[in-house]
């Protein structure tokens, strides 16, 4: 049973077209602003039989109103027109009806196009329910798949806070801190085309693994200090190399996959420095990815205020200090003014009696 309006000023064809369809609920107008209003109050309505010449509002007014709103798409429209308005058939075949039918009506070509109509409609709406299941399904897997290789990349970055207790929780706090970073530099207009949601959220799960290289560093390497040889400070800086170097075999296997070219583009430059100073290539100013730039502020506030060592651990307000003292020089001095603009959810999410990742000591 379908849900249909019919549209008609003249009795005797509203009493004709309603004994033909009382197998259906019927829905009746006898001029358009009745119909429009009949739409509004009776949403779902399958299918109208709507006739064009009638007082008040015409049928192509109707029409008109209808393609002007999206909530009426889905009604199935089908014009009464007299047996010489072949222009107006056109006509409101072209504003959006599906079909006509001339006065005087005939009752077995009148129903049996209505018959018609009304099964592509149920054939179009079980398409969509079907599509709509699959979306679904698609949307379900791929969130599976992205919780999937999230807890990997926890796993695997646990596994190297393992190799030290005291970095504990480093990659969850880099993420934290990230996402916190980008939003605020995304309000700089200068940033804003560079940083849309789809982008921060890709650099925030990446950012992790931004120090994977470190796996196949010696203990030697691994821990540098003021007492550490240059040879292990060089051998150290590898761990940079060694990232991009695992990473890049997977990338050039996949076809434009953004997730792995961001990886990448943030361990190989999270050590660069906005002056050229850095490592492994020296670059220098915005020749340095922006998520590479944002990500060695990040870096550098974590390691300052919760380092493997706690006892060498500084105050947020000497890290908010030492990051201002270096803008220009290891700093973008655009995402240190972002920085400064949300210091204290930096200091929330590190040392607040709520914070997931707090640092310890």
């Amino acid at each position: 049973m379908a849900r249909i309006l019919i549209v008609d000023d003249s009795k005797t064809d509203m009493i004709f077209i309603s004994s033909m369809l009382e197998e259906h609920e019927l829905f009746r107008a006898q001029d358009g602003i009745e119909a429009m209003e009949m739409l509004d109050r009776q949403p779902g309505i399958d299918l109208m039989i709507l006739d064009l010449n009638m007082p008040r509002m015409n049928g192509f007014d109707v029409l008109l109103a209808m393609q002007q709103h999206p909530k009426y798409a889905t009604v199935t429209t089908i014009i009464l027109t007299n047996l010489e308005e072949v222009e107006n058939e056109v006509k409101g075949l072209m504003l959006g009806a599906v079909d006509y039918i001339r006065k005087p009506l005939n009752i077995d070509a009148l129903k049996k196009r209505i018959e018609v109509h009304l099964n592509v409609r149920n054939v179009r709406k079980n398409v969509e329910k079907h599509n709509r299941i699959l979306e679904q399904m698609v949307m379900d897997r791929t969130r599976e798949l992205m919780n999937t290789r999230d807890m990997t990349i926890r796993a695997f970055t646990r596994l190297l806070e393992f190799r030290h207790a005291e970095t504990a929780n480093h990659s969850g706090r880099i993420q934290e801190l990230m996402g916190v970073l980008c939003r605020q530099v995304a309000v700089d207009p200068a940033f804003s085309t560079q940083l849309d949601p789809v982008r921060i959220m890709t650099l925030c799960q990446t950012a992790p693994l931004h120090d994977i290289g470190k796996a196949g560093l010696t203990d030697e390497a691994l821990f540098v200090s003021e007492t550490t040889s240059e040879k292990a400070v060089m051998t150290h800086q590898k761990h940079v190399t060694f990232g991009v170097e695992a990473l890049r075999e997977y990338l050039e296997k996949a076809d434009d996959n953004a997730f792995l070219k961001t990886a990448v583009e943030l361990i190989e430059t999270h050590h660069e420095h906005y002056d050229g100073g850095g490592y492994p290539r020296g670059l220098a100013g915005e020749a340095i990815p922006l998520g590479g730039r944002i990500l060695a502020l990040v870096d550098a506030y974590d390691t300052a205020v919760c380092p493997a060592d706690q006892e060498k651990a500084i105050t947020h307000e000497a890290a908010v200090a030492l990051i201002r003292s270096e803008s220009g020089r290891q700093f973008d001095p655009a995402v240190v003014a972002a920085f400064e603009a949300v210091a204290e959810e930096f200091r929330r999410l590190t040392h607040g009696t709520e914070a997931r990742f707090a640092c310890r000591g």
